[in-house]
């Protein structure tokens, strides 16, 4: 008479649920050690995978090609933009800076400080 294990299996790729079905269970066996566990268990992962992989509808080359460029051209626009407003800021910080009192001292005139923030803004220093 066979055994049932008290686990159902189920298959991922089908609808049915099979139960295991032994002979005979030697209570004295030992068990699998985990490191064939984790084997099967990556194995299992690793078909399943693949199986899904196969499934996807991959985009062809003109696609692919022109989401690149749209995203090269983002990026692009997206840096320039963050260094625009990081230089002016920057400038702004400098020309405050050169005008405190706490920052160059008195020293300085306000023609100076006008002039070394141009000279800062249009990279000349």
């Amino acid at each position: 008479m066979p055994v049932f294990l008290d686990q159902k299996t189920k298959d991922p790729f089908s609808k049915r649920v099979s139960r295991k079905v032994v002979d005979a269970i030697d209570k004295n066996a030992r068990p699998k050690p985990d490191s064939e566990k984790i084997e099967a268990k990556t194995n299992n992962f690793l078909i399943a995978t693949w199986k899904e992989l196969k499934q996807v509808t991959w985009p062809n080359w003109p696609t692919v090609f022109s989401w690149a460029v749209i995203t090269i051209l983002f990026t692009l626009i997206l840096s320039l933009s963050l260094g625009f407003f990081d230089h002016f800021f920057s400038a702004g910080i400098y020309f405050v800076d050169c005008t405190s009192p706490k920052g160059r001292g008195d020293s300085t005139t306000l023609n100076q400080c006008i002039e070394e923030t141009t000279n800062y803004i249009l990279f000349k220093t």
